[in-house]
């Protein structure tokens, strides 16, 4: 067990070697990370992401749902509810998995921003970088007016 540890770290490092990046960060979770994880609920790794599915569901699901369910009833009926749904879900699904490709393209703690520099094209990188920064600005101090 720890020697497959220890080849998956190595083989971590080698690829942000190949990706020009040194590792800086300790990859050992320190005691706040461990006692704060959901693996407290659950100690069978077999379920584990499905676990996580559900309890993030439960959590999600009335605080999304509550605000919508007026709306959609008047707006189209249940059936509406069902297929906008499922059809929001796929959709949803399909972004976060394209950005978690990107995310693990180019990891980094900058945001949006550097993807903007290392994809767009180069007429356009200083701008939407500038255009993506500003936003980020104004979505993480725009509440606190």
């Amino acid at each position: 067990m720890a020697t497959e540890e220890l080849d998956v770290d190595l083989a971590a490092r080698e690829n942000l070697r190949k990706l020009g990046y040194t590792q800086e960060v300790s990859r050992r979770p320190c005691r706040v990370t461990v006692c704060y994880t959901f693996s407290s609920f659950k100690t069978d790794n077999s379920l584990s992401v499905i676990w996580y599915l559900i309890i993030g569901l439960a959590i999600m699901a009335p605080t999304v749902l509550q605000p919508l369910i007026a709306t959609s009833l008047v707006g189209g009926g249940p059936a509406v509810m069902v297929w906008g749904c499922l059809l929001v879900s796929a959709v949803t699904q399909a972004l976060a998995l394209s950005f978690a490709e990107i995310c693990s393209k180019f990891p980094t703690s900058a945001g949006g921003y550097y993807w903007y520099f290392r994809l767009a094209l180069p007429r356009y990188k200083v701008l939407l970088c500038r255009i993506n920064g500003w936003q980020s600005l104004w979505q993480a101090f725009g509440p606190l007016r």
